[in-house]
């Protein structure tokens, strides 16, 4: 399959999906990842325990939230840069297609930020804690790939850190007991992560999508989509997806040619294990790692229910390299605000560090070093 830069007719992506064995899901799970992205465009990767269980809590959290009225909803319409076109909501907070689909787009926020999530409704986990939590396990995750994607390559660590958000603390293994949630209004939470810098905006998002998978004909019946979201590729550097509950989810295999029910084959093959499995592919900007690899394409075809999708997509950072959307502007601005703040510096292959925490270092390596020169020198004198 072949496009051009700016000639995208509207068939592409409408091809139908090839039949594939069980077998071939099995294929994909024994593959090593790095294999699979650089080959075919995108992976299989099992998820942890504490991932799974983080994911069902959130998906409880998620559906009771949209099923909120439209006005509790939004309330959190944050940041929409134009309602009157149907603008998805690009920077944070919740929008609606009418007809189509509502969303959320979640940023993780260091303590101290002023952006707001939803919190616990009728019982059910909470909405922001679980999200910003799951944020960090895929954030990890894509992390993880891309290491192994740079292993196979010979490409060094720094490479990566220096275009991605940088990790404060890494308090995954703690839980929520790290992510701090104030009530601002009713339902309505001030949440941040120790995960984060303070204050800090992050670059990637965690993307979550109900689709209504149904539309009202003029003659007042109703019908299906034939395809939710078209074939397209995202902008950010990796994409994650945990298998939906509503499989949905096709991938254009590069290896093969050929366009594969991914969703659809792992419900058949696991069963009720199906969320055991996240589905993980390149976005546009792996280029500012590897010309090794190739955006996947993919889409949201014909379901035969509702469905909720949850999409984490790691986007490289607006301040190392070029923004591709207009809220990129704002955002690097309050980077830069919080890196300012902070006395973090941004290095040629060096990942944000704090420069006050250079001092502490140094000192700790020249008494180790004093230590170690005391030992060698007593044990000389004594032996």
């Amino acid at each position: 399959m072949s496009i051009k830069l700016g000639e995208q007719p509207q068939w592409v992506g409408l091809e139908p999906n090839v039949e594939v064995p069980d077998s071939f899901f099995d294929e994909l799970i024994a593959e090593p990842v790095a294999r699979s992205l650089l080959t075919r465009g995108y992976a299989l990767v099992e998820l942890p325990r504490d991932v799974r269980r983080n994911y069902a809590d959130f998906a409880l959290a998620l559906k009771a939230f949209c099923e909120q009225s439209q006005e509790e909803k939004a309330r959190f319409a944050t940041m929409m840069p134009d309602s009157t076109k149907w603008s998805p909501n690009q920077f944070h907070g919740y929008s609606k297609m009418e007809g189509l689909k509502e969303q959320y787009m979640i940023r993780l926020t260091g303590k101290g930020s002023d952006l707001c999530l939803p919190g616990s409704y009728n019982g059910n986990p909470h909405f922001g804690k679980t999200a910003i939590l799951l944020y960090e396990h895929l954030d990890l995750i894509c992390r993880d790939c891309l290491s192994q994607v740079a292993f196979d390559l010979g490409i060094r660590q720094e490479e990566i850190d220096r275009i991605i958000d940088p990790i404060f603390k890494d308090n995954t293994q703690d839980g929520p007991d790290h992510i701090k949630a104030d009530e601002v209004e009713p339902h309505m939470y001030r949440v941040g992560s120790n995960y984060a810098y303070p204050e800090y905006v992050s670059t990637s998002l965690l993307d979550v999508f109900h689709y209504f998978n149904s539309f009202t004909k003029a003659d007042g019946s109703f019908d299906k989509f034939t395809n939710n979201h078209n074939s397209h590729s995202d902008s950010g550097i990796l994409t994650v997806v945990p298998i939906a509950d509503v499989p949905g989810l096709d991938v254009f295999d590069q290896s093969r040619q050929q366009w594969i029910a991914l969703e659809v084959l792992a419900h058949k093959v696991l069963g009720q294990n199906f969320r055991n499995y996240a589905v993980v592919f390149w976005g546009d900007s792996h280029q500012y790692l590897t010309t090794d690899a190739e955006a996947c394409m993919h889409r949201v075809s014909k379901c035969h229910d509702e469905r909720y999708s949850i999409v984490f997509k790691m986007r490289t950072s607006p301040i190392a390299t070029a923004p591709r959307y207009q809220e990129d502007y704002v955002l690097a601005a309050a980077q830069l605000k919080v890196m300012d703040k902070h006395k973090l510096t941004l290095g040629k292959n060096v990942p944000l560090i704090a420069r006050d925490d250079i001092i502490p270092i140094l000192s700790t390596v020249v008494v180790l070093g004093v230590l170690i020169f005391a030992g060698r020198y007593l044990y000389l004198t004594h032996k």
